[in-house]
């Protein structure tokens, strides 16, 4: 298989797989503080202020700062 160009104009959409088996590769959030994984809802954006110091941003503060 190759990949030629389309008539369309649409992106594509690549999925990093392991080679030995072309199964998807999942990536795993992991907590480093308990020492276990986590889903991604259990995640927030963050900003580092001090070593090892974060405070959480949230989407709607970032929007706000951005226009």
């Amino acid at each position: 298989m190759r990949l030629v160009a389309a008539a369309r104009r649409e992106p594509v959409r690549l999925r990093m797989l392991h080679r030995k088996d072309l199964s998807r590769i999942k990536e795993v959030w992991y907590c480093a503080t308990e020492n276990k994984p986590i889903s991604s809802g259990d995640t927030v954006k963050g900003y580092e202020y001090g070593k090892e110091k974060y405070t959480a941003v949230e989407d709607a503060e970032i929007k706000k700062i951005a226009h």
